[in-house]
């Protein structure tokens, strides 16, 4: 899946594994003009609202900055049909650490990063796998509910 050249752009970051220094708030997992995964580190610090999805995502992810006093006034959302085709996934670390391997579309490892407490990882496209450094407890946010054997491709 590709988005566009302004969400690219936005969120452009290098590439780093957990261990280098100086590792950007915002980091851009991409491959042949493809975002495959954004990193967001517990380090970022919103000051204004910022969205990481473009409208062109299944799923809308960022931050809301609202100052003290502000109210969001009760609302309800509406039913609104929708056609889903791709399976983005996020991935908040409430507690522990992990590696995370970021796989392209044609199963070839891209990158390997340590993703820690605090932090959050978005997952567009291509694959992916988690190995546990630390006892961890993730919130999981995707599509569901599974239906078992038919979501996952292993490899």
């Amino acid at each position: 899946m590709l988005f566009s050249k302004r969400f690219v752009e936005t969120c452009s970051g290098a590439r780093m594994s957990g261990n280098e220094k100086n590792i950007k708030p915002i980091e851009t997992i991409q491959h042949d003009g493809c975002t495959l995964a954004l990193i967001i580190r517990s380090s970022y610090e919103p000051h204004q609202t910022r969205f990481f999805t473009g409208n062109d995502c299944s799923q809308q992810v960022g931050f809301v900055v609202h100052p003290e006093g502000h109210e969001i006034a009760r609302h309800t959302h509406t039913p609104h049909p929708r056609v889903i085709d791709d399976f983005m996934e996020v991935i908040f670390v409430k507690q522990g650490k992990i590696f995370t391997d970021i796989y392209s579309s044609d199963k070839k490892l891209i990158a390997t990063h340590e993703i820690e407490t605090g932090d959050l990882l978005i997952m567009f496209c291509g694959g992916h796998a988690f190995r546990m450094i630390e006892d961890t407890v993730l919130l999981e946010i995707k599509h569901g509910p599974e239906d078992k054997g038919h979501i996952k491709e292993f490899f």
